[in-house]
Parts: structure tokens; sequence; C-alpha cells
């Protein structure tokens, strides 16, 4: 099994794509991990793709878009699940 990444530089890497995406500032993004992606981001499925992608490639993983949606409601909810879905399949 590789080495697992480290949760910070998961929370990092994906807090930088979703600020590009959502052409946010990152401080902006971190300070609230609470931030929901529909109803405070005002996300459109298109822009799930990039981030989703951007994920795929950096830790080698396959993400299915609607479990995704489901478990990723908040941006902080991203790197944990990051982090599960790497241990689940590089184990």
């Amino acid at each position: 099994m590789p080495n697992q990444p480290k949760r910070e530089d998961v929370t990092e890497f994906v807090l930088t794509q979703i600020a590009d995406i959502f052409d946010l500032d990152k401080d902006y993004i971190a300070a609230d991990p609470n931030l929901r992606f529909r109803q405070d981001l005002h996300a459109r499925s298109m822009q799930y793709f990039p981030l989703i992608s951007m994920i795929e490639d950096e830790y080698d993983l396959y993400i299915d878009t609607p479990h995704f949606q489901l478990e990723c409601a908040t941006v902080g909810d991203c790197p944990g699940y990051v982090m599960k879905l790497y241990e689940d399949q590089h184990s």
C-alpha cells in the first residue's frame, strides 16, 4: 500500500481546488468548513466534475459522483471522505 497522504495535505489540496473551481478566496473557504456546496456555494453539477477529477488524479482514486455529492455536503466533509476512500481503495 502506498503511503497514505496526510490529512493536512489532503485538506490543503481540496481547499485549493474548491477555491479555484468556485472562484473564491482560499482563506474564505478554509475559514468555514461548514460551507455547504449547494446552499452556500450554489454548486451546480458541472462544478463537481472538475473537483472529483482532480481528486481522483491526485490520489489515484475512483469517486462515484452521486456518492460524493451525498457524502460531501460541506467543504469540511471532503478531506475525511478522501482519506476514507484512499484507505478503502489502497489497502
